[in-house]
Formats: structure tokens, C-alpha cells, sequence
């Protein structure tokens, strides 16, 4: 990113840069994509579970800690994820699975299971990504 001038001056331990407006606009974007504008982006949510795929393409629910959203909306360890959005799983690469899965907090994602003889259905709304990546179990 070229800057309309090099010069920097120390101000309270900030840098400043003075950029263009169009520079700046860039600027804001870049950040708001790395989301260090909390403000202007919308954060990244998870349907909170650790899910594993076997080599037939069969996708399973490792672990569905309680305070998260895949427990909170039904989904349980063990049970066979089949359909993710309308999708079928087994036709699904790792990453076409996260493209599916990913989604900003406060979106849904329709998830069809299977625990037992019975089918699952529901509709989860993803939440704030624990720290860290710890869950309370």
C-alpha cells in the first residue's frame, strides 16, 4: 500500500501515516477483514462442535460441549451429520465443509443428523467462538 507521504511522527506512543482518503478507505477495509475493527465487521461465529470425517465422506459430531450452539440446539456426540444446508457431507471436502459451516455470528445453518434410528433436524444459530478455544464441559 503506497502512503501519500513517509513521514511518521511519534504522538503517545502511536504512529500516525497520513494516507489519502481512498488509501484510508483501503486501509479501514483491511483491518475491518483481519477484525481489528470490531466495530465494522461482523465477528466470526461457530456452530460450536468438534465434528471428524471419515474417509467414505461420513461426518460425525465429535463433541458438542453444552454451552455451545450445536448442544444447545439438539446435536449430541456421536450422531451422523447427513445434510449441511441441503448439501450432502460425503460429496464435501474439508474445505467446502468449512465454507459451509462458516458463517458471521447470528447466522443459521440447517443441519440434518441421524442419532440412532431417528432423524435430526434443526436449525442452528452460530455463536461467539469460545477464547482460546476452551469450552466449559
Amino acid at each position: 500500500m503506497a502512503f501519500r507521504s513517509a513521514e511518521h511522527t511519534q504522538e503517545k506512543g502511536l504512529v500516525k501515516v497520513r494516507m489519502t482518503p481512498s488509501k484510508r478507505r483501503l486501509f479501514g477495509w483491511f483491518l475491518a477483514g483481519m477484525g481489528l475493527l470490531a466495530g465494522c465487521a461482523a465477528r466470526e461465529g461457530t456452530i460450536g462442535a468438534m465434528l471428524g470425517q471419515r474417509g467414505d465422506g461420513r461426518l460425525f459430531v465429535r463433541e458438542a460441549p453444552p454451552t455451545l450452539a450445536a448442544s444447545r440446539y439438539g446435536l449430541l456426540e456421536g450422531d451422523e451429520i447427513l445434510l449441511i444446508d441441503g448439501r450432502d457431507v460425503r460429496r464435501l471436502n474439508e474445505h467446502d465443509l468449512h465454507a459451509a459451516l462458516a458463517g458471521a455470528e447470528g447466522t443459521t445453518v440447517k443441519i440434518t443428523a441421524i442419532r440412532g434410528d431417528a432423524v435430526v433436524r434443526t436449525t442452528l444459530i452460530r455463536g461467539v467462538a469460545p477464547r482460546g478455544g476452551k469450552t466449559s464441559k
